[in-house]
């Protein structure tokens, strides 16, 4: 399995923890108050992980066949880094007025080796702090 030199995590476990956290995302989003009833819109902001996979291969195809009731945006663009997402986090996503924002960004930082976890973590804790102030959930 191919690994980062500077990060000990395989490809296939990234891609584990990434599936993982799609599952947990869907979860939370059945166990919203309200979501059963009113209408939300969901934004999906991302990197390749976001967009790929084709007509209903994207993780977001699968939110709009699971969640039928609900808008679901995806935002998603190949080869995008945590940089690219803050630079059009307002157009793409709080111009939307997003009821839920999935935020996917990271992974090519990672595997370019061009930001350690740490800073990673720092980047995307600024990128939740704007939502916070529009009492957007997000996950």
């Amino acid at each position: 399995m191919a690994k980062n030199p500077k990060n000990p995590i395989s490809i296939y476990q990234l891609k584990i923890v990434l599936k993982l956290i799609f599952v947990v995302n869907c979860i939370a989003m059945l166990l919203l108050p309200g979501c059963t009833s009113k209408p939300m819109t969901i934004v999906c902001i991302g990197d390749s992980l976001t967009v790929c996979g084709g007509k209903d291969g994207r993780y977001t195809d699968w939110l709009s066949e699971f969640l039928p009731k609900h808008k679901i945006v995806n935002k998603g663009i190949g080869g995008d880094i945590l940089a690219g997402g803050r630079a059009r986090f307002q157009h793409d996503v709080l111009d939307l007025t997003p009821d839920v924002v999935i935020i996917e960004l990271g992974a090519n930082d990672f595997w370019q080796q061009k930001r350690t976890i740490e800073e990673l973590q720092k980047q995307i804790w600024q990128i939740w702090s704007k939502e916070q102030k529009k009492q957007i959930l997000r996950l």
